[in-house]
């Protein structure tokens, strides 16, 4: 179940970071720079960036573009789906375990999600975390948190100023079923049209 895997959130969101930033490990800031009254610089906080990647593009493929992609996309609550930009994340339902060990507490659980966008060049990841949540109204990442992120992650696109993507590329697979469904439109037409045009039906041979 992942319970054993302990990170903060921070790191968390730092590794997921790594995935949007072609493998490299990005070291997080709260402050950019301090300036004067009359906007001068002095003090610049931004962290020197990074050199080597330690993720592959290979595995960063399979994680990021298809695994983490399609997580969100093929998901039944499709909670954490975006119109107009593709998701990369995952979701976690964690049980809380009880002070001084044995065991878990009843109906305690911390829900998260955590992801990014847009898949294909991504310039937003975000962590979203709710503790205890009420199981009555649902506990599950997909149902608490998954929701809370995808909002966090369009607006943020927005303010960002980031170039919405086209619907088939949030959705392939409609413009793939699309473009079967023309080909299969067309297929009567053109035999149709067939003994007209002087063209054999089985398409192997022309006719004058």
């Amino acid at each position: 179940m992942g319970q054993e895997i302990t990170v903060t959130p921070l790191q968390l969101a730092r590794g997921y970071c790594a995935l949007a930033n072609g493998g490299k490990v990005v070291r997080p800031y709260l402050l950019r720079a301090v300036m004067d009254a009359s906007g001068e610089v002095i003090s610049d906080f931004t962290p020197t960036p990074p050199e080597e990647p330690v993720i592959s593009p290979e595995v960063i493929a399979i994680i990021k573009d298809k695994i983490m992609v399609e997580v969100v996309r093929q998901a039944a609550s499709q909670s954490a789906k975006l119109s107009n930009y593709t998701v990369f994340g995952k979701t976690g339902t964690a049980q809380i375990a009880k002070r001084g060990g044995g065991g878990y507490q009843a109906d305690a659980y911390v829900s998260s999600f955590v992801g990014g966008a847009p898949a294909k060049d991504p310039q937003l990841v975000v962590f979203v975390a709710v503790r205890k949540p009420k199981k009555s109204i649902g506990y599950y990442g997909a149902v608490v948190a998954a929701p809370t992120a995808a909002k966090i992650l369009s607006h943020g696109l927005a303010y960002l100023g980031v170039p919405p993507e086209s619907p088939d590329e949030v959705n392939p697979s409609l413009a793939n079923q699309r473009a079967g469904a023309n080909s299969a439109a067309l297929s009567p037409i053109g035999a149709q049209l067939s003994p007209n045009l002087g063209l054999a039906y089985d398409g192997a041979s022309l006719e004058d």
